[in-house]
């Protein structure tokens, strides 16, 4: 099987999460970008480490910070985290689509 890239796995879970009714979830910028063959630098007030998508359910708000199956969460990113826990937050880190309901609807089983 192959391996996918993070890229891959962020657009599963947002195709995935984006055509269930109840919930509502995009992709963020983090501090540096890729676009079109170039690195952007956002703006100023970005926070570094800021999770890859947010995910909307029911009033309630979802930080998923997607990796592949080896993939290490940065020093940027766990402070991030702990800054959204500290709040209250849900934050979590998802390999795969599987992984992202499993927090942001649990009621939904892939394996039935």
């Amino acid at each position: 099987m192959k391996k996918l890239k993070e890229v891959e796995i962020e657009r599963q879970i947002l195709e995935g999460l984006n055509i269930i009714p109840d919930i509502f979830a995009w992709k963020t910028m983090d501090q540096k970008a890729f676009r079109d063959g170039v690195y952007w630098k956002g703006s100023k007030y970005q926070i570094r480490g800021v999770s890859d998508i947010i995910a909307i359910k029911n009033s309630k708000v979802y930080f998923l910070e997607v990796k592949t199956p080896h993939g290490r969460q940065s020093n940027y990113q766990a402070a991030f985290q702990n800054r959204i826990e500290k709040h209250g937050g849900t934050y979590a880190i998802v390999r795969s689509l599987d992984d992202a309901l499993k927090i942001v609807a649990p009621e939904i089983d892939l394996m039935r």
